[in-house]
């Protein structure tokens, strides 16, 4: 049924204004903006799905902070390159680009929203440099996080092995802390992700010839040369669970583009891939 909802009434999500629901990843900043807080913080961690996002929601409600969910959905392919650039941008991406200017993208949004260039920060933290709390000149900030996405492709036993790094990452990152000190210093927080994550099973290792028509490539997404191509090979690979959409494919159940054993990735349209959470704390 959800494959059902992709294919027929996806792409008509991005026509919907975000003021009052980030219906898309692409109008999550357009529903911070739509808010009344005068600072606001939008904190991403690649790669997190809803389990996750439970795990540490219920860490920070332990706490005292409480997070009201508000889910949205992915970019299709669910991929950090495109997924995270529309995150940060506020729009499509641009297909022929990656996510390496979003810092600038970010800031650009903002700025054409009346602030001022001193008025906005972002930057990347990790487990090993937990940044600190933007200076009370700063009324918007973004931050992202890799830690969970390097977790996720690591993990090769994995969701039990996702479950017991991500319990681990949360206890000892810093993270928790990190976002006390947000709220502290009077940030309305927003966290959410680019995408989210599943366990796939192999199903089929791609050829040489499949890899020389490739532009990129992952465990649930190729992006091919043009788009007569991506529809070639989904025609040609009638035994998989896949489907196109302009020069890439994705497949669309839990498999993945490996000869064997399991891994855990994103790239496709699953649900646990698509539907990513946004928590929003409560004041």
């Amino acid at each position: 049924r959800f494959q059902g909802f992709v294919s027929g009434c996806y792409s008509s999500l991005y026509s919907l204004s975000g003021t009052r629901y980030p219906v898309t990843v692409t109008k999550v900043l357009d529903f911070m903006r739509a808010q009344n807080a005068t600072k606001k913080a939008l904190v991403v961690i690649d790669g997190m799905n809803v389990w996750q996002w439970h795990m540490i929601k219920t860490v920070l409600a332990d706490g005292g902070l409480r997070f009201n969910d508000t889910p949205s959905f992915a970019w299709i392919p669910s991929i950090t390159a495109w997924s995270r650039q529309a995150l940060f941008k506020g729009a499509k991406p641009d297909l022929a680009e990656d996510n390496s200017k979003e810092g600038e993208l970010f800031r650009d949004y903002w700025m054409k929203r009346n602030y001022s260039a001193y008025q906005i920060s972002y930057g990347p933290f990790s487990a090993s440099h937990m940044p600190p709390t933007p200076t009370k000149a700063i009324e918007i900030a973004g931050f992202v996080c890799n830690d969970l996405d390097t977790l996720m492709h690591g993990a090769l036993m994995g969701d039990q092995q996702l479950y017991v790094d991500t319990a681990t990452w949360i206890k000892t990152s810093g993270f928790v802390e990190f976002v006390f000190s947000l709220a502290k210093n009077g940030f309305m927080v927003y966290i959410t992700t680019d995408h989210g994550n599943i366990e796939a099973k192999a199903s089929k290792g791609l050829s040489l010839s499949t890899r020389n028509l490739s532009r990129s490539r992952g465990k649930r997404h190729i992006q091919f040369v043009d788009e007569e191509t991506a529809k070639a090979f989904v025609k040609d690979h009638g035994n998989l669970k896949i489907r196109s959409t302009g020069s890439s494919v994705y497949a669309t159940d839990d498999s993945a583009f490996v000869s064997s054993g399991t891994v855990v990735t994103h790239g496709g349209s699953h649900i646990l891939e698509l539907m990513i959470p946004l928590g929003v704390l409560q004041i």
